[in-house]
């Protein structure tokens, strides 16, 4: 092969996989018709939807079409060919979209399988997201959740976040439920419009506090004891204090000092 050719090669696989993450850039914004649009203009390019990023794209186009469980499917043969070619860093990935899809029991073994031959940290993580997902377990899914931030990774944080939260509330423990929603609130907003199926719920946004518990809460996060809120307001301070016992359940905060910040995510 020529080095002109080469470098025409290169160039197009460039513009392949270009157009290939545009159609699931649009599936998280939510134009189901312009991911499908992308993803038939990388096929026209002579993209090969059969591994890699092309399989992703197209999993992700059948997601947006409200296909999830096609898309699964999609991605775990995928993955196959992926791992059959050594390719450890495309099969994880397609793998690890299965989980935000809500389906790692399929997949969590398989993760694990090849987390175990690798060295990368995003790996490991991908792996230990689809164990915590798997097994349900909230505090593993918290955990996991943290370690998405410190890599840079916010909207898998808020994915793990919310499944975080939907475990403490089965749990019965609304608070730490009420804390990762919070959490994951604030890393969605950070995503510039994207939502995932995994975030779905997030997407109707503030936390719902009544306009006396908003107006108490401000109050209160300005450092004004209950005395003097009460009085202001023309309360008892027993109904202050409870106002503001509810606050704290729906922010999922514990103390005064921490309702400025989850004031301005709610």
């Amino acid at each position: 092969m020529t080095a002109a050719r080469a470098r025409s090669n290169n160039l197009l696989l460039q513009v392949q996989q270009a157009i290939a993450n545009a159609a699931m850039a649009h599936v998280l914004l939510g134009d189901a018709e312009a991911a499908a649009r992308s993803f038939d203009q990388a096929l026209g390019e002579g993209a090969v939807p059969d591994r890699g990023l092309f399989a992703r794209a197209a999993a992700w186009v059948r997601i947006g079409a409200g296909d999830p469980d096609g898309a699964v499917a999609v991605l775990r043969a995928a993955a196959e060919v992926d791992a059959a070619h050594g390719d450890v860093a495309a099969a994880t990935t397609a793998l690890h979209d299965v989980v935000r899809l809500g389906a790692a029991p399929q997949v969590a073994g398989l993760l694990a399988d090849l987390a175990r031959g690798a060295d990368s940290p995003v790996v490991h993580l991908r792996a230990r997201h689809a164990a915590a997902a798997a097994d349900r377990d909230a505090d593993a899914l918290a955990a996991v959740a943290d370690a998405f931030e410190g890599m840079g990774l916010l909207l898998s944080a808020a994915e793990a976040a919310v499944a975080a939260a939907a475990g403490y509330a089965e749990r019965g423990e609304p608070r730490r439920a009420a804390r990762m929603t919070a959490r994951a609130q604030e890393w969605l907003a950070a995503c510039e419009g994207a939502r995932s199926p995994a975030t779905a719920g997030l997407a109707g946004g503030a936390v719902a506090l009544s306009a006396r518990e908003r107006e108490i809460a401000r109050m209160a996060a300005d450092g004004v004891p209950s005395r003097d809120i009460a009085a202001a307001l023309v309360l008892s301070v027993r109904t202050v204090n409870n106002h503001l016992q509810k606050v704290y359940r729906k922010l999922g905060v514990s103390t005064r000092a921490e309702l400025a910040a989850a004031l301005d995510r709610a």
